[in-house]
């Protein structure tokens, strides 16, 4: 083969070869799979493997520890006490259906008296009471209660908007039994259910002194409630402030009230 052959040959074998890599770069860009949330890379602004970013599973780093702010424990009868606390949520779109947590009571000597173990639900950016009634202490006395927060059973995150619950209306009396009512209000196009309230009373110290919950089971869109918290004895004081709160879980799974 003379050489102009030769180079002709070697011209054509390129440019064939050239075309068929274009040809292959193009099927592999047409054809590779868009990056996703379940993909197993870390890609798309993720913060770590299919987690943070766009995507709706939260990265272990991403959630701040939740805040508990106090917790008080209150005389009912008959060696029964109330127990309420204050929890703060930091993460403005990030919750969890199941929260564990762990109220324990102490005495005088601060020796431990009793716990009780239930769960709640935590949406976003939201600070709420925790509450449990007519926890029994036998013949001690408790003076002083604390709350332990279990670790969420899963991190969630939630971009869309928190349930529009309001509370008109509210009216307290101490004598003969205190009493307080109030009525909620559905400000949301659909029906709640399961909506939890809770009224705490405070002295002129910002010192909460008692504390009662209720649940409505469902009200309608646009709908009204009311709602009655009761004590079975008068207290010592009147409430400076009476602080009344209403929640409904946003989660689709969440602890049975």
């Amino acid at each position: 083969m003379d050489p102009w052959a030769r180079r002709r040959q070697t011209i054509i074998l390129g440019i064939a070869a050239f075309a068929a890599l274009g040809i292959a770069a193009l099927v592999y860009i047409n054809y590779q799979p868009a990056p996703s949330c379940s993909d197993g890379l870390q890609n798309q602004g993720e913060l770590a493997i299919d987690c943070g970013g766009p995507c709706a599973a939260v990265c272990a780093q991403e959630p701040r520890p939740l805040v508990v702010e106090w917790a008080r424990v209150f005389p009912i009868a008959g060696g029964l006490y109330d127990v309420v606390a204050r929890v703060s949520n930091p993460n403005e779109t990030i919750g969890a259906a199941l929260l564990p947590y762990t109220f324990e009571l102490f005495d005088s000597e601060n020796l431990s008296i009793t716990r009780r173990t239930q769960s709640t639900f935590v949406n976003p950016n939201e600070s709420f009471y925790i509450f449990e009634s007519l926890i029994s202490a036998g013949a001690r006395i408790p003076v002083r209660a604390i709350i332990t927060l279990g670790e969420p059973r899963k991190w969630v995150r939630f971009e869309g908007r928190l349930p529009k619950l309001s509370i008109i209306g509210k009216n307290y009396r101490n004598e003969p039994t205190p009493l307080a009512t109030a009525e909620l209000v559905n400000g949301t196009l659909e029906t709640l259910r399961d909506a939890r309230a809770i009224v705490v009373l405070y002295d002129e110290e910002g010192i909460a002194y008692g504390a009662s919950a209720t649940l409505v089971k469902s009200i309608g869109k646009d709908g009204r409630a009311p709602l009655s918290f009761t004590w079975p004895a008068p207290f010592a004081v009147e409430p400076a402030r009476i602080d009344m709160q209403s929640r409904v879980s946003v989660w689709e799974e969440a602890p049975a009230p």
